[in-house]
């Protein structure tokens, strides 16, 4: 399972002040120098840096600024691709965070229930408009297509109801604590 690979990667094989940056296997960069673009905010201070995607059919991906006086998940899902974080902040991140009421690991939707997690515990987080990320929307196999069949390939979550999005949206990291 998607989520089940993406919590055991990220716990198991990066250092505390590692970057970890979370690229979709049917996807890809879409600016060689990306990942000095990237380092660059990170050298600046910054813990959390997403930027702005394009799908392959050209159109640009719904990525923007998150309101620093709301709770991320209030916002939609804006920090999507390219999403990049200290591994640090996920220390917080349980796999519970990643798996349904009845403990199965999600199937799609990871990187949105990791996420939401690490935004919570630092206002240092950056959104760049730039384009750094191409998202592929044509492949048949999408975890989205095979879950949400005849359906536009994204909409922002917060306009849509799943099991998924409903047990990510209900369990803010503060109400842990």
């Amino acid at each position: 399972h998607q989520a089940h690979n993406l919590f055991h990667a990220i716990k198991n094989h990066a250092a505390a002040d590692d970057i970890v940056a979370i690229v979709d296997g049917d996807d890809h960069l879409a600016a060689d120098q990306a990942f000095e673009r990237l380092a660059r905010e990170y050298s600046a201070g910054w813990e959390v840096v997403w930027s702005n995607w394009r799908g392959t059919d050209g159109k640009l991906g719904t990525c923007n600024h998150l309101n620093p006086f709301l709770s991320p998940r209030q916002q939609g899902y804006l920090s999507g691709h390219l999403f990049t974080f200290r591994r640090r902040l996920f220390d917080a991140v349980v796999e519970a965070d990643l798996q349904d009421d009845e403990g199965r690991w999600f199937e799609a939707a990871g990187d949105v229930a990791i996420a939401w997690p690490v935004l919570e515990q630092t206002i240092k987080r950056k959104h760049l408009p730039d384009v750094l990320y191409i998202y592929n929307r044509g492949n048949p196999a999408s975890h989205y297509k095979r879950l949400h069949p005849g359906t536009p390939h994204f909409r922002p979550l917060k306009r849509r109801t799943s099991p998924v999005n409903e047990r990510i949206n209900r369990r803010p990291l503060e109400t842990r604590r």
